[in-house]
């Protein structure tokens, strides 16, 4: 019996995200009797969110393994059937035992993937009105190139009984949309991936109509989605697939963040789109640096800021000096002389002169942002660095972090944290540059190669207004160094 089904759309879709759908045609049988194997064979193109790609067009098929569940309200014994299928390709039998009925016509519904915690179908033997509540786990777990065991398929049929034959038909539709992450320049496997947008934007439960397939009510909202990766490949290219419920993110901001195996991480930013049912979508990822280390807990970027144009910055190589930032100030100053502003914020018209300590903060007291939590000016990174350039969860430390950073350490004796020369290095790989400091008075450099300084994020109750930095040479280490605000320090960002 010929029936339609709605998969996931085909068309790659490259950063601007854009969505295509298909319309199949599928055969679906159903055979059972009482206490008999039930078999349901799935006949067409696509019929599950697993496809290879030829460029122009997607196929779909089911894997060996792959099970449906398969609800009859009116039947004790199968409020949930659970069919499987041990072949793969377009076309599968699904089998199982199941309890039979008297003979007569019944509603069937078919729900992909299978759940142990049976569907709850509302409506019961009304398919035109009946609903179910389809969940997304948050967090997910996800294979590299492997299935979207949760990419929700929905059917409705009807199944007649004659003695102990079942003859059922069913129709399919797609609830998700169906997103690639293309990973690109990935230094190792990927251990996670997390999705987040400022606003609680990403639907984790749906009602949704059996009968089309459409979302009726959104659920539970929250701000980001995170999966857990199973990666065992090394290339430098691959793709993590998850599905999602519709979601209008226009007009906002979708930041991905990739953390791959030893520590590493990085997270870019995308314009969001509307995301509709029954559509793929691909998001392209450029898994190079910046990365960071993780030491006693503690997220710690692998360089300072650098510059990234005359209004960006990024996270440097570790043997870079890095940009010099008074307290507070989103200016980065060159590393070199002569004193000149090398990075400032879009559209900046405010004064450039280094003494002018009116362009560095809002006063004189308080801890960096010198803005309400939540605010538009925080949550743009107003006052922080690392959180206005690099956005996502990148940020300065504390000056509590600096005492973490360096908890358990010997320092500079031989353990953890050794002093080389011109820098501070970690066993894991981390690198504090000496790179010296510009003077509060004049910006002119002083002590480089020599002497280490950090700004925190925190700050001190001082007439003049003072900040607290990590302060570092050869044998000396102070986590909780004062300095007055309007001296020029490098940056360290640290990861939330």
């Amino acid at each position: 019996m010929k029936t339609i089904l709605f998969a996931a759309g085909a068309a790659l879709c490259m950063l601007g995200m854009t969505g295509c759908n298909k319309n199949i045609t599928e055969d679906i049988d159903m055979q059972a009797g009482q206490q008999v194997m039930m078999t349901m064979q799935v006949i067409g193109p696509q019929t599950r969110a697993d496809y290879t790609d030829d460029g122009s067009r997607m196929y779909f098929s089911w894997r060996d393994g792959d099970a449906i569940s398969v609800v009859v309200n009116s039947v004790a014994g199968n409020e949930n059937c659970r069919l499987t299928t041990s072949t793969a390709g377009k076309s599968a039998p699904f089998n199982a035992k199941v309890i039979g009925w008297p003979e007569g016509i019944k509603t069937v519904y078919a729900f992909y993937p299978y759940n142990s915690t049976s569907y709850t179908v509302t409506g019961g033997d009304t398919p035109t009105t009946a609903t179910t509540l389809l969940t997304l786990p948050n967090p997910q777990t996800y294979t590299v190139g492997g299935a979207i065991s949760n990419s929700f398929m929905v059917g409705v049929g009807t199944a007649t009984a004659i003695g102990e034959a079942i003859n059922a038909s069913a129709s399919m539709k797609q609830v998700m949309s169906v997103v690639n992450l293309n990973i690109t320049k990935a230094p190792g496997k990927v251990k996670s991936v997390r999705l987040s947008c400022t606003e609680a934007v990403f639907p984790t439960t749906a009602t949704v109509g059996l009968n089309t397939a459409e979302i009726s009510t959104s659920g539970t909202l929250v701000n980001e989605l995170s999966m857990s990766v199973t990666d065992n490949t090394t290339e430098t290219t691959k793709v993590v697939s998850f599905a999602m419920f519709p979601a209008d993110l226009s007009s906002k901001k979708i930041r991905a963040e990739v953390t791959f195996e030893g520590g590493k991480s990085k997270v870019i930013e995308k314009d969001g789109v509307n995301f509709a049912r029954n559509m793929h979508y691909v998001m392209e990822f450029d898994g190079s640096p910046p990365y960071y280390t993780e030491i006693n807990g503690l997220k710690v970027a692998l360089g300072n800021l650098v510059a990234d144009g005359d209004n960006g910055a990024k996270i440097g190589a570790p043997t870079d000096s890095g940009l010099f930032f008074q307290f507070g100030s989103l200016i980065g100053w060159s590393s070199t002389a002569p004193l000149s502003i090398v990075v400032k914020p879009a559209n900046f018209n405010g004064s450039a002169d280094w003494k002018d300590t009116k362009k560095i903060w809002q006063g004189t007291t308080g801890t960096v942002p010198f803005t309400a939590t939540g605010s538009d000016n925080e949550k743009a990174g107003v006052g922080d660095p690392c959180r206005y350039y690099l956005k996502g969860s990148w940020r300065l430390p504390t000056k509590e972090e600096f005492t973490k950073l360096f908890k358990g350490s010997n320092y500079p004796n031989p353990g953890p944290w050794t002093w080389a020369g011109s820098f501070a290095s970690h066993t894991s790989g981390a690198i504090l540059q000496a790179s010296g400091r510009r003077h509060y008075a004049n910006g002119n450099l002083e002590n480089v190669k020599v002497e280490g300084y950090y700004w925190s994020t925190s700050s001190l109750n001082h007439p003049v207004g003072y900040g607290v930095s990590l302060f570092f040479y050869n044998t000396y280490l102070a986590l909780n160094s004062s300095r007055n605000r309007a001296y020029g320090f490098p940056v360290r960002c640290v990861q939330e």
